[in-house]
């Protein structure tokens, strides 16, 4: 029995079909980190482990005799850096000192937040960074109409934030509030693509439900001609399966790498016509590096630039422009 994205299974292991002599599994991100024990249950007691393993840095050197190009698209790599405005580096430090409290300094009265409930509204201020909309905006407006065909746009997650920036402290409420905000993201890309002539479709959870209509929306896409961007959260994360992409727009990433290897994915297809693809990266800085929390979001931040930076084309432009923002944040050199 063969199972193609079997990196999904772990959610349904008990339910898997176990009367076949012999099963084989397809995944490129196999591991799943939001249940690391059922994730490797699946791999190793269902599927007897991993048999085989080709990365994407094997795809991009290696030659397919067929075509007599790498099996995977090059690509170049382009990171912009995201500055906090000081209302939310004061807002991201105020939830920081939640989690590191200094005797004797009570900020204000809001009562005891979790320690999730802190660490999810700072993930929001990061995902809902303003400058992310305008950095974009520099990048859209000077694409030339030739190159804005099959380019991917992924917005931020928004986060539990009301159109204030204050916190939403009731989970029902945090869940209407994040939807909420995912939407308003959405519609502020799309104005900016708006503004400056691009033609578009945002690509939702709406479509997937509705098959018949998000068919019709990637098949326009596809085509090359009355459609040059989709913009989405996580909903192109997978599944996509258009070779002819080759610009990406990331302003938003999680942490993990799986999330990124899907996206990559998306991107580096080959197709006849496609030569290269690109990828822009937003990384977001919070305005000083003083506790363990802050440490950790640059750090993770930065395993996902080198990833990507020790593929690319132009890894070396990439590392320079580390090189050079370390002399703001030192953690860099790390």
């Amino acid at each position: 029995c063969n199972n193609r994205e079997c990196h999904h299974h772990h959610s349904r292991f008990e339910r898997m079909p176990n009367h076949f002599e012999h099963m084989l599994g397809l995944s490129a991100t196999p591991e799943n980190p939001y249940d690391e024990e059922k994730s490797d249950e699946m791999i190793n007691n269902f599927y007897g482990g991993i048999a085989h393993e080709y990365t994407i840095e094997q795809g991009l050197n290696d030659i397919d005799p067929t075509t007599g190009e790498t099996y995977l698209t090059p690509f170049d790599y382009h990171l912009h850096r995201i500055d906090f405005t000081e209302s939310e580096n004061e807002e991201y430090m105020r939830l920081t000192r939640k989690l590191f409290p200094t005797r004797g300094i009570d900020d204000d009265d809001d009562g005891n937040m979790s320690i999730e409930t802190i660490l999810s509204l700072r993930a929001a201020i990061i995902s809902n960074a303003s400058g992310k909309i305008s950095k974009l905006e520099d990048l859209l407006k000077n694409v030339p109409d030739k190159d804005k065909y099959y380019t991917l746009i992924y917005s931020g997650g928004g986060g539990a934030l009301n159109e204030e920036g204050e916190e939403i402290n009731d989970q029902q409420n945090q869940e209407q509030q994040l939807q909420q905000n995912q939407e308003r993201q959405l519609n502020e890309i799309c104005k900016v693509l708006q503004k400056n002539n691009w033609s578009f479709s945002k690509y939702t959870s709406d479509h997937i439900k509705n098959a018949k209509d998000g068919q019709k929306v990637l098949r326009k896409f596809q085509d090359g001609r009355s459609l040059q961007a989709l913009v989405a959260i996580r909903c192109l994360d997978e599944g996509l399966n258009i070779p002819k992409i080759k610009t990406a727009y990331i302003t938003a990433s999680n942490r993990f790498e799986r999330q990124y290897i899907q996206r990559v994915g998306r991107i580096l297809r080959r197709d006849h016509e496609k030569k290269k693809a690109t990828i822009h990266d937003f990384f977001v800085f919070p305005h000083a590096v003083n506790t363990p929390t802050e440490r950790n979001l640059i750090l993770g931040e930065k395993a996902r630039i080198d990833w990507f930076s020790n593929l690319a084309i132009n890894g070396k432009e990439t590392k320079d422009k580390i090189k050079e923002w370390s002399s703001d944040f030192p953690i860099l050199k790390d």
